[in-house]
């Protein structure tokens, strides 16, 4: 005979699998049908031993719609299913403005964006913001009643859980509605909702966590959309001082993926931070550009500003490649910028042989720019012995013999 612990086992065992995190594509995949099926069975036993209605009946419904979301990447059905299921149940057992109703909604929205139907998903994620932006604003109220206003605390140890699961909700959805507007190509709301989800997501796990940087990422490239150039060239590059970080509290992915709060079981659609592609160095570069021409009218000035903080960027980028072994790219972005460089130079060479007044500050300028030539000179010669190395060393695992 079953029990209500058996039905708690179950649950947590879906829990474990679904949270577990696998190099191997196809055991991840089986992790997921074992966490489906755990899930499944808790939602089968917790309706026969408590009610078809009962609170715990949503929260395995939940869990089992972000597993069909996973594992589904086309048909969808299943977890929209699943997740209007567990609306209605914490619909009638908590209510609709409920936080808990509020995160069902936000997932609704997600399955919406995923199939595509961009009015519902909004309508969801509107729903989902306005509960729960409701519900953190009595909870301020409720505890400075009491005197004791969470909301002026200074660190992560001080908030609540309850207040902090609250603040991760509402920046969740915010974050969800910047996708959708990004899809709709709608940049001006795009970057309102971003803009309030910052400081939202810095409190919570300050600046240089994953998440934080997509966001910064996201609002960037709203921002260069909108011709806002100044705005858009200042975040780029704020997540690339964030990434050269070496001890940066993050991880970066160039696939997109489910981010999911195991707390409140909220989905966030916006977890990719293209930072080592080329999207990323393109937008950041078309910002560089636009900042330089907008600011001085494309006068020699904009040009050299734009050129010096071009070859910085390359010199970034390729950083970051070398550390990701893509020694090619990591070279491309290299001489790209010693062929900058060297125009540059030859440009300023020509100006002087013209010129018999000389300019203490051309000096400072040709100076600079000799040292960054060196400097990427030597970069260059330790991305080719890498390159060299790994080379090597792929041969030998291969049982390859190199001349």
């Amino acid at each position: 005979e079953y029990t209500p612990d058996v039905a708690n086992t179950y649950h947590s065992m879906g829990c474990v699998y679904l949270q577990s995190k696998q190099q191997n594509v196809n055991r991840q995949a089986h992790h997921h049908e074992e966490a489906l099926k755990a899930f499944n069975r808790a939602v089968c036993i917790r309706r026969g031993v408590l009610c078809r209605d009962h609170p715990t009946v949503a929260d395995s419904l939940m869990k089992a719609g972000i597993v069909q979301l996973k594992l589904n990447s086309n048909n969808y059905d299943d977890a929209l299913h699943s997740f209007r299921d567990a609306l209605t149940i914490r619909k009638n057992g908590v209510g609709e403005l409920h936080p808990l109703t509020g995160n069902v909604f936000n997932n609704v929205g997600c399955v919406y964006l995923k199939r595509n139907e961009l009015s519902l998903a909004r309508q969801a994620f509107e729903s989902a913001l306005d509960i729960q932006r409701s519900g953190l604003a009595c909870l301020v109220v409720k505890d400075s009643n009491n005197n004791n206003d969470i909301s002026r605390a200074n660190n992560n140890e001080q908030l609540t859980k309850q207040y902090r699961d609250m603040k991760l909700s509402v920046a969740t959805i915010l974050c969800n509605l910047g996708h959708l507007y990004t899809v709709q190509r709608m940049y001006g709301r795009c970057s309102v909702v971003l803009t309030e989800a910052v400081p939202l997501l810095v409190e919570l796990w300050g600046e240089n966590h994953r998440r934080v940087l997509v966001t910064f990422y996201s609002l960037a490239y709203a921002e260069l959309k909108q011709n806002h150039n100044k705005q858009a060239l200042d975040l780029f590059t704020a997540v690339i001082t964030r990434l050269e970080q070496p001890f940066a509290a993050m991880t970066t992915t160039r696939s997109s993926t489910l981010s999911v709060s195991s707390s409140s079981s909220s989905i966030s659609l916006l977890s990719t931070l293209p930072c080592y592609n080329d999207d990323f160095f393109n937008a950041h570069d078309s910002a560089i550009k636009a900042d330089a021409t907008s600011a001085t009218q494309g006068t020699t000035i904009s040009a050299e500003k734009s050129d010096y903080q071009r070859v910085l960027i390359l010199e970034r980028v390729s950083k970051m490649l070398m550390n990701q072994r893509d020694y090619e790219s990591s070279l491309n972005k290299l001489q790209m910028a010693m062929s900058i460089l060297k125009s540059r130079l030859d440009l300023r060479s020509s100006r002087r042989a013209h010129d018999s007044m000389r300019d203490d500050s051309d000096f400072k300028t040709i100076n600079l720019e000799e040292t960054l030539l060196e400097r990427i000179s030597l970069q260059l010669a330790t991305v080719k012995e890498r390159q060299s190395d790994f080379a090597a060393t792929s041969a030998h695992e291969n049982g390859m013999d190199w001349l």
